[in-house]
């Protein structure tokens, strides 16, 4: 029972990171069709999109990802990635459209309560709970 919950928690992250995914894709896009181009704010976002990623494919396991990354292999550091891409996709709202700024904030708060997930679980173990 707790590898199968382990796996779709796993899943779950995946799909909000990918979701971080579209929307920083989306918002570059926007940041770069804007009157002169806010040039900051979609290099921003493309960054994001490349974290966010790697924050997905990290969480499929792959062999080579963990190999290159020995410390993504603890969950703290896994949640502390997640946080700080969630920020990033929180961050720096340039878009005028309020159904895009919805869907950032959707994922944004979803990857953070998944990061958050990670970070306290380690930490409810360490203290015995």
């Amino acid at each position: 029972p707790l590898l199968i919950v382990c796996g779709c928690f796993s899943v779950v992250t995946a799909a909000t990171a990918l979701l971080c995914v579209a929307v920083n894709v989306l918002s570059a896009v926007q940041s770069f069709r804007r009157n002169g181009g806010y040039i900051f704010g979609g290099i921003f976002r493309c960054y994001a999109v490349v974290i966010s990623l790697f924050v997905a494919v990290l969480e499929t396991e792959w062999g080579f990802i963990i190999k290159f990354c020995k410390i993504l292999e603890y969950w703290p550091a896994r949640g502390m990635l997640q946080i700080f891409v969630a920020v990033m996709t929180k961050a720096y709202p340039n878009v005028e459209r309020s159904d895009l700024i919805l869907l950032q904030d959707i994922a944004s708060y979803l990857l953070l309560a998944c990061g958050l997930i990670y970070v306290i679980s380690v930490s409810l173990e360490n203290f015995g709970c």
